[in-house]
């Protein structure tokens, strides 16, 4: 793992030149086999102003104390790696025998792998949703921030 550290910071001047950030980030990986810097490389792209919206909000001046750094999950994503956890259900498990009915509050319908995902963060799990385009999971996050149970704080 390289440490963030490692990364030579961009300069907020005029004098700025990339190639010879370029070379700091090139010296900085080089003992990752299969990275590289492609110097004659661009990348041209619209993005909307809620993505800098997101940049501003990880800036490390917004946060006293260097509180995003410290975040356990941060530290888990960055640095220390993440521990494993049992699934809350288990794959092949019908949801009935685990959750009775009446408990599920869904704002919207939910199919059971839905279910099992927005069950799983109501329980304070942290998890990815993965899966083709077209298969739910932006429906299930809206689904889970639109539930009216809190969930336990990570």
């Amino acid at each position: 793992m390289i440490s963030a550290s490692a990364f030579p910071t961009v300069p907020e001047t005029d004098s700025w030149l990339p190639n010879a950030y370029f070379s700091a980030v090139a010296a900085a990986i080089s003992s990752k086999r299969r990275w590289s810097i492609d110097t004659e490389g661009v990348e041209l792209g619209f993005y909307s102003s809620s993505k800098f919206l997101i940049m501003r909000d990880l800036e490390p001046a917004n946060w006293p104390g260097n509180a995003l750094a410290e975040h356990p999950l941060v530290r888990g994503l960055l640095f220390e790696g993440l521990a494993s956890a049992p699934p809350l259900l288990p794959d092949d498990a019908r949801l009935d025998a685990f959750l009775q009915p009446a408990d599920l509050v869904h704002v919207v319908d939910a199919d059971s792998s839905q279910t099992r995902v927005i069950e799983s963060v109501r329980a304070g799990r942290n998890l990815i949703v993965h899966g083709p385009p077209g298969t739910g999971k932006s429906q299930t996050i809206m689904r889970r921030r639109l539930d009216p149970e809190p969930t336990p704080p990570t």
